[in-house]
């Protein structure tokens, strides 16, 4: 069943496929060189020994092709001693990487090779050396930790294990100075992978005797296949001759190895300087150095940053996501330059589509105030004209009636300070000598009382007659009174203004 992502495992993803890292295989992937995973970058070669430790700066300059640094090498009385040159030499460099080459504890002996399987990957060696190893070797032990070196044509192999408490403790020691492990090597078994990988049919034309300057291993050839022989030159033992446990005796380990192989042809993978041929005898050590001419220049340290050299004891190894092809990268940019430049059209669109939309709003706004400035001033214009209408025709009847004039001049002037006229109205019926007079008064009863008999006794007295009266009734503020007067006859006097 498929684990689902993560929302930080998704957005990690994005990140690496954006800013290149998944182009690039992790540094802790062991199924991939170390020139490739670390190109670029500045790591620690540590060469580990019980008591001592040597570094090396190494810069991966890209391909395989690589830089030395400064080298240093140091004692240690404890482990805390150890750490603390690590972590003040890592500090200096400001290097996070560490590759680290054992060359102490190590046991070799000869194996027939694990089947492969179609379609297995790099990674499948690796389990098989951590799960599985009864595949390559005769009775396991649990706290060992194993890695093989392949004959490079036979179904052979050099299966060297370490106990797996040294290991995790080096590895305890390495994270404590503040470096992560980028892999674990074995300085001898690192310098005959390298030597297998690039001499193929001629790696074993002769015995090799290989050293990395702490320990020493005698690997016996006959017609190009891995042979274990004893003292006397007979076959023995499916464990070859070695010496992993005496770093004070290797030029001493190497005369004898030398001495107990007979007179079987020799190469000679190390040091030159460890050949001492005061120790081994000037004769022989010049014969052995003249065959390994293109060999002895090899060191354990530079052997195990070869691309060739894959194998890796340490016991947390696991599989990595693989890098994608970078031609992936040309896509995803282009993918990704193709949504930008979408969104940036959608963004285009969207703002202009609101900077429309705002300017409609805008317009629409000024066009509904025109309109309600055009629709006051036209009410206003229908208001004022009304009002003029009715002015005029209020002016054209009083002009045209004189007893009308007669009557609002003195029914205005006959109000008491008292009493207020809110509205008046009065309409002459046509075709009939009578009015209809409404008005309402504002004031108090008494007030009120006394200005419609003012109002009455003034009606009567312009020959006016009352024809018909109403009660009063609430208006407003004040009572409205209706009357319908009788006009007085017209007499033939002329119509005031």
């Amino acid at each position: 069943m498929t684990t689902p992502l993560s929302f930080r495992e998704v957005a990690g993803a994005f990140v690496e496929l954006v800013n290149g890292a998944a182009y690039r295989p992790r540094p802790s992937d062991p199924t991939v060189p170390l020139s490739r995973r670390l190109e670029g970058q500045t790591v620690l070669v540590l060469a580990l020994a019980r008591d001592r430790a040597a570094t090396q700066l190494v810069r991966f300059e890209g391909g395989r092709s690589t830089r030395l640094g400064e080298s240093r090498q140091f004692a240690a009385r404890d482990r805390g001693e150890l750490v603390r040159a690590v972590a003040a030499e890592a500090a200096r460099a400001h290097v996070a990487w560490a590759v680290v080459v054992l060359t102490l504890g190590w046991q070799a002996q000869i194996a027939p090779r694990a089947a492969r399987q179609p379609g297995d990957t790099a990674f499948d060696r690796f389990r098989v050396l951590r799960d599985e190893p009864e595949l390559l070797v005769s009775q396991p032990k649990a706290d060992f930790v194993y890695a093989a070196v392949d004959h490079p044509t036979l179904d052979r192999s050099i299966v060297f294990s370490c106990r797996r408490k040294d290991v995790d403790d080096m590895l305890a020691d390495v994270a404590a100075a503040g470096l992560r492990v980028a892999g674990v090597r074995l300085g001898v078994a690192s310098q005959l992978e390298h030597w297998f990988n690039y001499h193929r049919n001629h790696a074993l034309d002769r015995d090799l005797l290989v050293t990395d300057g702490m320990s020493v291993l005698l690997v016996n050839a006959f017609e190009g296949d891995l042979v274990a022989v004893g003292h006397g030159g007979r076959e023995g033992s499916p464990v070859p001759r070695q010496a992993s446990a005496r770093p004070a005796e290797v030029p001493r380990d190497l005369a004898r190895f030398l001495r107990d192989n007979g007179d079987r042809p020799v190469r000679y993978l190390g040091p030159p300087e460890l050949l001492d041929g005061a120790i081994v005898g000037a004769e022989l050590c010049a014969q052995v150095l003249k065959e390994s001419e293109d060999a002895t220049a090899m060191d354990g340290v530079v052997a195990a940053l070869s691309d060739c050299v894959t194998h890796d004891l340490n016991p947390g190894v696991h599989a990595e996501r693989s890098a994608l092809p970078g031609c992936w990268r040309k896509w995803v940019w282009s993918a990704l330059g193709c949504e930008l430049l979408l969104l940036l059209a959608l963004g285009v669109l969207t703002w202009s589509a609101l900077v429309a939309r705002w300017r409609t709003d805008a317009e629409l706004r000024a066009i509904r105030i025109s309109n309600d400035r055009a629709a006051v001033h036209r009410r206003e214009g229908e208001r004022m004209r009304a009002e003029r209408t009715q002015a005029e025709a209020v002016r054209s009847w009083i002009g045209a009636n004189y007893h009308a004039q007669r009557l609002l001049v003195d029914v205005l002037g006959s109000l008491p300070p008292g009493v207020a006229l809110e509205s008046f109205s009065a309409h002459l019926d046509e075709g009939s000598p009578q009015m209809a007079l409404e008005f309402v008064l504002v004031g108090g009863d008494e007030a009120q009382v006394a200005t419609a008999r003012a109002l009455e006794k003034t009606v009567l007295g312009l020959d006016f007659q009352i024809g018909e009266r109403s009660v009063p009734v609430p208006a407003g503020r004040g009572l409205s009174y209706r009357w319908r007067l009788i006009m007085p006859p017209m007499s033939g006097e002329g119509t005031r203004t």
